[in-house]
């Protein structure tokens, strides 16, 4: 099978959107007549693709080739992700990888915005078009990653993966096969932060997009989200907003 997006013919780019699934929501069954790039930006997207079960954590990307089987067999872990629906060439040898990590996720985050922003307001389709290759261009110029970023990395997937029932260090110090100590310093290094202080923040960006774009009370939200109370919830949010989170769930709602 084919592993490449070739990089030596111009894709078709047909349309996109941001999306985000509720809990419990799985992916959905079909086989896709185009080819879909995936952006994930945090959580998790599961599906099965021809009988092989994928999960594309945040921070990564993934390209779902025409013709492929999809089915939505276990739910995701409510991923924030951007899709692009577009027609290309693949190849055996060069090009494009079918799945990576995201490349400058500022820059991708930049883009997939503009492209929002280009979609919502007709723009033509050669702006469009030139934003998606943009994107393409961030992919196809991605470096290989050093081994303690890898190893951040991977302790961030670790985190993201077990967000709602949480994860010990020395857990994923275990699974990586490293020292407690080595992980907190190439995980601070890499990411400026604790992996115990990058688990809350994630909950509570997690919080955060639900309040917005979900029903669910501030309780509901709180455990949902890892925290073992409301209490617990609430002193965090406070902590890091510095607001109320009643307040804030006021404005969003």
């Amino acid at each position: 099978m084919s592993e490449y997006l070739s990089s030596q013919s111009l894709p078709r780019f047909l349309f996109s959107h941001d999306r985000v699934f509720q809990p419990g929501e799985k992916h959905v069954t079909r086989i896709c007549s185009e080819d879909v790039l995936l952006l994930v930006f945090s959580g998790v997207l599961r599906f099965v693709e021809d009988g092989v079960p994928v999960e594309v954590h945040g921070g990564e990307y993934y390209i779902q080739k025409r013709g492929l089987l999809q089915q939505g067999v276990v739910p995701s872990d409510c991923p924030v992700y951007y899709y692009v629906h577009f027609s290309g060439t693949w190849s055996d040898e060069s090009g494009i990888r079918k799945r990576g990590p995201l490349p400058g996720d500022i820059d991708t985050r930049a883009l997939t915005r503009r492209l929002t922003e280009a979609n919502e307001l007709n723009a033509p389709l050669l702006e469009r078009t030139c934003l998606f290759y943009q994107i393409l261009t961030l992919l196809s110029q991605s470096q290989p990653k050093s081994p303690s970023q890898r190893l951040a990395e991977a302790a961030m997937q670790q985190l993201q993966l077990h967000l709602r029932e949480g994860i010990s260090l020395s857990a994923i110090a275990a699974e990586l096969h490293v020292s407690e100590s080595y992980l907190i310093r190439t995980f601070r290094r890499q990411y400026l932060l604790t992996p115990h202080r990058c688990l809350i923040r994630l909950r509570l960006e997690q919080a955060e997009r639900l309040m917005r774009y979900s029903d669910l009370s501030l309780e509901s939200i709180s455990l949902e989200c890892g925290f073992s109370s409301y209490a617990n919830f609430y002193k965090a949010f406070r902590a890091e907003k510095e607001e109320n989170p009643g307040e804030v769930l006021k404005r969003m709602r």
